[in-house]
């Protein structure tokens, strides 16, 4: 029942941030996503959630309706993301740009400087020094990884 409740109240906090947050948009449909109720099994209702804004399969309202669930630890919230090519259609972009979060992207084709997305190749091997190399902290809310 605790869960439950704090699950509810996570869901009214995200909302309303996103609404502030994006209201310069004068596009709210983007929130319309993580306007419906929490039950308890939230999980198996992530996929009805899919919306897209700036991922290419409709992460962006997936990830809202996450972590409307499960909250985040920091704040700002963190998010590291691999395979993020220019940055522009990646699954970080609205969390970043509208919502404040701070990260690392990284690419092995592209980088800008000016959102923190640096060119490294990745692999199984070289990942835990690449977090480093960039001080990322040991804790982070969000990793996404769309490597090939």
């Amino acid at each position: 029942m605790l869960m439950a409740v704090l699950a509810v109240c996570m869901l009214i906090l995200v909302l309303f941030s996103c609404r502030r947050q994006i209201r310069d948009l004068n596009q709210p449909e983007y929130c319309r996503v993580i306007s419906t109720p929490v039950s308890s099994n939230w999980i198996k209702q992530f996929q009805q959630h899919d919306y897209k804004i700036f991922s290419q399969n409709g992460e962006d309202g997936v990830l809202l309706w996450i972590f409307a669930n499960i909250g985040t630890i920091h704040q700002p919230p963190r998010f590291v993301e691999f395979g993020v090519e220019n940055g522009k259609q990646c699954n970080t972009r609205f969390l970043r740009e509208h919502l404040g979060w701070q990260g690392l992207m990284m690419d092995a084709n592209n980088a800008d400087l000016t959102i923190n997305l640096r060119r490294e190749m990745i692999s199984p091997k070289n990942i835990n020094d690449l977090l480093s190399k960039y001080e990322t902290p040991t804790t982070i809310d969000l990793l996404s990884i769309d490597i090939e």
